[in-house]
């Protein structure tokens, strides 16, 4: 995109999670990155904290991609969208059998909403992606970028070390 819209302002997106990613996008030409995962562990992320702590536990291959929740939050994207979280039960019941979750629509959006409102991340989603694997614990959103720019520039350096020897 860098090299077909020169002049363009292009952020890197999805999957960015640590400084290496950071730095992998600059080089490649963004301008920046869209970081999404990492900050939904963070202390300041509106997220209910049961929900951080299973992304601070799961890891990327504990993600799916569906429209399970789409479903059942009554968000009607156009295919091929839809949304990555973390697996649970009810993703994963109705993940290959979309009929019958559109059979059983109002029943399993009703204890989806019952279970949104009690933090039960059994039957509500953890909305990550699969940046989730690097994420072992929840500092505050200014700890990330600190931390996120330190690595960047600890990989810029390291492999440029490399490079000029």
């Amino acid at each position: 995109v860098v090299d077909a819209l020169p002049g363009a302002l292009v952020v890197g997106a999805g999957g960015i999670g640590d400084g290496r990613g950071l730095a992998a996008c600059l080089m490649l030409g963004a301008a920046g990155v869209m970081i999404g995962s990492r900050f939904y562990a963070s202390k300041e992320s509106l997220a209910p904290h049961v929900a951080k702590m299973k992304a601070v536990q799961a890891g990327g291959d504990d993600t799916t991609r569906s429209s399970v929740f789409d479903v059942l939050r009554e968000y009607n994207w156009p295919k091929p969208y839809n949304l990555r979280t973390l697996k649970n039960p009810i993703s994963e019941q109705y993940e290959q059998n979309m009929p019958s979750l559109i059979e059983n629509k109002a029943l399993e959006i009703a204890r989806f909403n019952t279970a949104v409102e009690d933090n039960d991340f059994e039957t509500a989603p953890v909305i990550v992606g699969e940046a989730v694997g690097l994420i072992n614990d929840l500092p505050s959103a200014k700890e990330i970028v600190r931390r996120m720019m330190t690595e960047s520039a600890q990989a810029i350096e390291s492999n440029y070390r490399r490079l000029k020897s």
